[in-house]
């Protein structure tokens, strides 16, 4: 019913559609340009970036969303973390497990490996989101996110 798979080639306009629905929506404090998701999209695409990966998500043999993770090091944890970056699931599909499904996904592809912790940030106004990172598992940290961008 539920399935995982790496992003494809073919998927890239299927993905631009959802990234900017995604992208368009309250759950991101900015609005990346055309730019930004293709960079993205490439990105999760190209099997060499050590940096980026991307993933469908499916159900009934239909896609339903896509999952964004980003690899970093994190000395708090002293290794390797992933950044859940995005999680997008069409509405037709959401409440059907996909999102618990992708992270119980996560989790076992990474867990006993040099990977250390998963992360993910979330609007602090997203309480569906939140409620269901914590049946995940996830925990909130008491932490400030701060930017400064190099354009």
């Amino acid at each position: 019913m539920i399935q995982i798979r790496k992003m494809k080639e073919e998927d890239k306009e299927t993905l631009y559609e959802m990234m900017r629905t995604f992208y368009d929506s309250d759950a991101l404090l900015t609005t990346p340009d055309d730019s930004v998701i293709w960079n993205n999209i490439n990105g999760a695409i190209d099997e060499n970036n050590e940096y980026l990966e991307g993933y469908i998500l499916e159900y009934d043999g239909n896609t339903a969303g896509y999952g964004l993770c980003a690899h970093a090091w994190c000395t708090e944890f002293g290794g390797k973390a992933v950044w859940l970056e995005d999680l997008y699931i069409l509405e037709e599909y959401r409440s059907k497990g996909l999102g618990t499904y992708y992270f119980n996904y996560m989790y076992e592809k990474y867990h006993n490996t040099e990977v250390k912790v998963l992360r993910l940030e979330v609007e602090e106004e997203n309480t569906l989101a939140i409620r269901n990172y914590r049946r995940n598992n996830f925990e909130e940290l008491p932490y400030i996110e701060m930017v400064r961008t190099t354009d």
